[in-house]
């Protein structure tokens, strides 16, 4: 089925904060997908350029652009995937929640990541919302490392680094490692010689998710991601 045949049936969307959010999803679906021959379909994903930790202003732009073309776009289902950070899970959905409710002003409180809940009774569209996090802190990159499957000398040095650092007194926050650990892995650990030589077109995170010899897709932090994705399914 091609796409254009698809978004006439389900128009399925999804709301990141980056293109590599994107792509690891876009990865995770094709894995389902082929692996428990399932359809799990989002017709376009919506990049928010990251999003601010106290209003989160930039997703109830998105929903309020989302809200103006529900019905001429058809779309049934809106899945919100977020980094969890150093916020609990309760403090992100609440959050999220407002937002949803700020625009929808009918829409049911939002209190589970792995359901969806009814926008408004005028459609029926549902929405839900996810995180990614290793052990309830972190975002896509710790997810990254906990699933790589290659040897990785060049980013482990980058803990080196950080303790090298620490003794003079210079504090690396984890977000900013985890991002160099996996820029590291994918540009230096994992790639070839020649892939190296054009490095901006392959030593990219979006190339390197097509790698699958290099990141474990069944590895079991997945399995709530996994969970929500199939709530995606047509």
């Amino acid at each position: 089925m091609i796409e254009s045949e698809v978004s006439r049936i389900v128009a399925n969307v999804m709301i990141v904060e980056s293109q590599d959010d994107a792509a690891f999803l876009r990865a995770i679906i094709e894995h389902i997908n082929e692996s428990n021959h399932l359809t799990i379909t989002i017709v376009d994903f919506y990049i928010l350029d990251g999003i601010e930790r106290e209003n989160y202003r930039s997703l109830e732009q998105r929903l309020k652009r989302l809200n103006n073309t529900l019905l001429k776009d058809d779309i049934q289902k809106i899945g919100i995937v977020l980094d969890l950070d150093e916020q609990t899970r309760e403090e992100r959905l609440a959050l999220v929640s407002q937002c949803i409710q700020r625009v929808f002003r009918e829409a049911a409180r939002i209190d589970d990541t792995q359901k969806l809940f009814q926008l408004n009774a005028s459609t029926n569209t549902q929405i839900g919302c996810h995180f990614l996090h290793v052990n309830e802190q972190g975002e896509l990159e710790t997810v990254l490392r906990e699933i790589k499957t290659q040897d990785s000398p060049h980013a482990d040095c980058v803990e080196a680094w950080r303790s090298c650092l620490a003794q003079k007194n210079i504090d690396i926050n984890r977000k900013k490692i985890d991002k160099l650990w996996i820029q590291n892995y994918i540009r230096e650990d994992t790639p070839s010689q020649n892939e190296k030589r054009a490095a901006k077109k392959y030593c990219n995170l979006s190339h390197a998710l097509t790698k699958k010899d290099i990141w474990n897709f069944e590895h079991e932090v997945l399995n709530e991601l996994k969970e929500f994705l199939q709530l995606f399914t047509v």
